[in-house]
């Protein structure tokens, strides 16, 4: 097969889910091969009954680490992601039962059964929902409310994270496939400052951080897969998610990591170049990033490691083969996998407008503002042609909740008094007078106070967190009833009632 073929039948398989993954320091694959093998091996009649496949999967346990990992294993393995359900955004049932009983399901539904069977095994596990970079994220693209849902589980007094849906691989409703490699191995119990990269929960106490990063902070994050983590890559001189000009990255990776990069379109349609790099020490790598004259592009790093979980050492001519001490365990393989993925976006972007609808022309013309405000807010923060693109990109669409927050950034940075939430409430308030029958930009207001409301309870600051929550329920009460973002609206309503923060 030729290389770029090979390389684009990969990215089918990263578009349906991420790639397959390594795995957490404190719980190692060879940890599980036996266990493994048990629950993959579940007879049928077994898995009828809620109590009774609970029983079945941990009767061979002898911990609760095995407990909670048969479960795991099962449910990553036995239940298909409903990608018909997820894309037509008609969602049935994702109860516990209802999930076992079909045997496919979006993310609550994953979440839900692996509660519903470590409940049965006397096993502590919470839902934790939030925000997650999942495979149609572009890098720097910030995220409104809440789109996934993973677990917590509680292993010999310690909490744990995991997310079953992610590590259940290439399963869909049509094709379900069973090679190993599909599982991804990396959802179980990753140390939370790696798993905080690409989940964050809307409780900050899930975070399992001492010190946890904010909604804007995770946003900021660079966007690495768990590739990234088995290859140890490190001391990256690059930090942030958009790269805007040409740039000189560099990095460090474990002895015996191979590497390669390409340029896509945002898309994925369009391969503009892909190169291969031979393996390295662990020394610092500069790769050139570059940019493409009037294009959007995402660079993807994809990284092997050729030598497995041993690695050599050298020293005064001695060499000695030695137990990969590092965070993740790290199998040899001959295939490429993403490990990083920037999003390109030169200063000088622009669109072609011609043969296009009106609707996209606003679109385009708006996102070319806002990509040049970004561009001149990392270049001089007091700019004062930043406050004039600002205000064009919102009279062109006043729902979005970009061109607020990008503003709110510059006026706070210009004046130390000036909060950004206040500048936001304001603007918000005046579009909201302009546009009264936006319901976007109602509930965008409604989920902007809804986050505030969350900040302030996570604190323990009920009082003010209520102040918040009451505002939020105001705007989006109005809206429940249209089609457009009301099933979101009421889905944050019944969080608040669960709160008692608001009143039905």
């Amino acid at each position: 097969m030729k290389p770029i073929q090979s390389i684009k039948r990969a990215f089918v398989a990263f578009l349906i889910f991420s790639l397959s993954y390594s795995h957490a320091q404190e719980f190692y694959k060879t940890d599980f091969i036996s266990i493994d093998s048990y629950a993959l091996k579940t007879p049928a009649g077994k898995t009828k009954i809620m109590d009774t496949l609970a029983h079945y999967l941990t009767i061979p346990a002898k911990n609760e680490v095995e407990k909670a990992r048969s479960i795991f294993r099962w449910v990553a393995e036995n239940i298909s992601y409903d990608f018909d359900a997820y894309l037509s955004g008609n969602i049935p049932s994702q109860h516990a039962s209802d999930i076992l009983k079909c045997r496919k399901g979006v993310c609550a539904g994953y979440a839900a059964l692996y509660k519903a069977l470590c409940d049965r095994a006397g096993i502590e596990c919470e839902i934790v929902e939030g925000y997650a970079k999942g495979y149609s994220y572009e890098p720097g693209a910030v995220g409104e409310g809440t789109n996934h849902a993973w677990n917590a589980v509680k292993i010999n007094g310690k909490w744990y994270l995991l997310d079953a849906t992610w590590s259940s691989g290439r399963k869909t409703n049509h094709n379900k496939t069973t090679n190993e490699e599909d599982f991804e191995e990396f959802y179980f119990c990753p140390d939370p400052a790696d798993f905080i990269y690409s989940h964050f929960p809307e409780e900050e106490k899930w975070q399992l951080l001492d010190k946890p990063v904010t909604r804007k902070e995770f946003f900021n994050l660079i966007t690495p897969y768990p590739q990234f983590f088995y290859s140890d890559i490190s001391n990256l001189s690059y930090n942030q998610p958009v790269i805007y000009r040409k740039i000189f990255l560099n990095l460090k990776a474990r002895e015996g990591t191979s590497m390669m990069y390409w340029y896509t379109t945002p898309d994925y349609k369009e391969l503009e170049t892909a190169t291969w790099i031979d393996k390295w020490m662990p020394q610092t790598k500069e790769i050139e990033i570059e940019y493409f004259k009037n294009k959007e592009y995402l660079f993807t790093l994809y990284t092997k490691d050729e030598f497995g979980d041993d690695i050599t050492l050298r020293q005064h001519g001695n060499t000695a083969k030695i137990k990969n001490p590092l965070k993740y365990e790290s199998p040899a393989t001959n295939e490429y996998h993403a490990a990083l993925v920037y999003h390109i976006i030169p200063s000088n972007f622009g669109h072609d407008t011609n043969a296009v609808s009106p609707a996209e022309k606003i679109t385009r013309e708006y996102e070319s503002l806002i990509q040049d405000a970004d561009y001149k807010l990392k270049m001089n923060f007091a700019d004062p042609e930043i406050e004039n693109i600002l205000l064009k990109a919102i009279d062109l669409k006043p729902e979005s909740s970009y061109a607020y927050f990008r503003m709110a950034k510059y006026f706070s940075g210009r004046n130390n008094n000036l909060k950004e939430e206040e500048y936001l409430i304001k603007a918000f308030d005046k579009k909201l007078a302009e546009n009264p029958n936006n319901i976007l930009l109602r509930y965008n207001i409604g989920a902007f106070y809804y986050n505030q409301g969350v900040y302030f309870y996570n604190q323990k600051k009920k009082k003010d967190a209520k102040i918040y929550f009451e505002k939020s329920a105001d705007y989006l009460r109005p809206i429940v009833v249209f089609k457009t973002k009301g099933n979101y609206a009421q889905g944050l309503l019944t969080k608040m009632i669960s709160l008692k923060m608001i009143k039905e």
